[in-house]
């Protein structure tokens, strides 16, 4: 009987280890993951923001000719308000 338990032990505790192998590799891939979604959505945030500086830009001169003012911005999504606040 102990035989068994002692058997049984060493078998969950080498499907421990695997396990916690697969969770650091799924960390891995999920830090690979969000290093990319970063790189991607810097890349175009930047020509975006640079866009819309141009329709602002413009927008606040055809505005001043009629005498009023405006701007034109890019506000943060709730995702990018929740990343500053942290």
């Amino acid at each position: 009987m102990s035989v068994q338990i002692l058997e049984d032990y060493r078998k969950r505790a080498r499907e421990i280890d695997q396990l916690k192998k697969k969770i650091a590799e799924r960390e891995q891939e999920m830090r690979n993951f969000k290093a990319t979604m970063t790189a991607a959505k810097e890349k175009w945030l930047t020509s975006l923001r640079q866009l819309v500086d141009k329709i602002s830009h413009n927008f606040r001169k055809y505005y001043r000719e009629i005498k009023c003012n405006g701007d034109v911005v890019l506000e943060p999504g709730a995702e990018e308000v929740s990343e500053l606040m942290c």
